[in-house]
């Protein structure tokens, strides 16, 4: 059997690039649950962050994933990109 036509799209990214920025969080979401979410799913997070308001501590309904390697950040974002994913994903880049 081929691949269907959404598991022939590529990510667009290199097996380098392990950053993505999550949209679309619950403002009560934390740290952990976010981390959780996606080590469950798609394999071993380094670091993950929720942006949160300074004022009320309330998620401010994005965050950043630092997966350990990029084949699980590519496997993220492919579900993305295939309608999968309850959050809105794009790639991340850390400017030094």
């Amino acid at each position: 059997m081929g691949q269907t036509k959404c598991e022939s799209k590529k990510p667009d990214n290199s097996e380098e690039k392990c950053n993505i920025v999550v949209k679309g969080l619950s403002p009560t979401m934390t740290d952990g649950q976010l981390e959780a979410y996606f080590a469950n799913k798609y394999g071993p997070v380094q670091n993950c962050k929720v942006a949160k308001d300074d004022m009320t501590g309330k998620s401010k309904t994005y965050g950043f994933v630092w997966f350990k390697e990029g084949k699980h950040a590519n496997a993220a974002m492919l579900d993305f990109k295939c309608g999968k994913s309850p959050y809105t994903l794009d790639w991340y880049k850390i400017l030094a």
